[in-house]
């Protein structure tokens, strides 16, 4: 069972990493195909993959912290507690949204996260509320 899962378990499962701005991370996949060089704009004159897949895991002690990547984001809602995401958008707007399973409470299975835009998110899990002891997200880029 899922819920039988501990937060170590996952990690171990999954061999996710930690990450200096993201919790724990394994990059799943990297696109062969590329822009070659000079065909975006930059930052990435240099060229890049045209698309790649990462896991990544938010616990207490390892949220994500406040950082801000140029492409577009894609965060999925796998398992565990809901993470609450804040976006800082580069118009000077910011956003609050909850991804996690929770539908009718508004809740979101997957989040785009606009390039440009700096973001942070924490675990959710209220103290005084039994929790899982893993959260999960996925998140692809490209």
């Amino acid at each position: 069972m899922i819920d039988n899962l501990t937060a170590d378990e996952v990690r171990r499962l999954l061999n996710l990493q930690p990450h200096a701005t993201c919790g724990f991370v394994r990059v799943t996949f990297i696109s062969e195909k590329r822009v070659a060089p000079g065909g975006l704009p930059p930052p990435f004159a240099e060229g890049r993959p045209v698309g790649s897949a990462l896991y990544f895991m938010v616990t207490p002690d390892r949220p994500v912290r406040l950082h801000r990547i140029r492409n577009d984001q894609l965060y999925h809602y796998y398992l565990g507690d809901p993470i609450e995401v804040l976006m800082l958008h580069a118009d000077g707007t910011s956003k609050r949204v909850i991804v996690g399973p929770d539908l009718r409470g508004e809740q979101r299975v997957q989040l785009l996260i606009p390039g440009n835009t700096f973001h942070t998110a924490r675990d959710r899990a209220s103290p005084l509320v039994p929790r899982r002891e893993h959260r999960m997200a996925g998140r692809r880029t490209g």
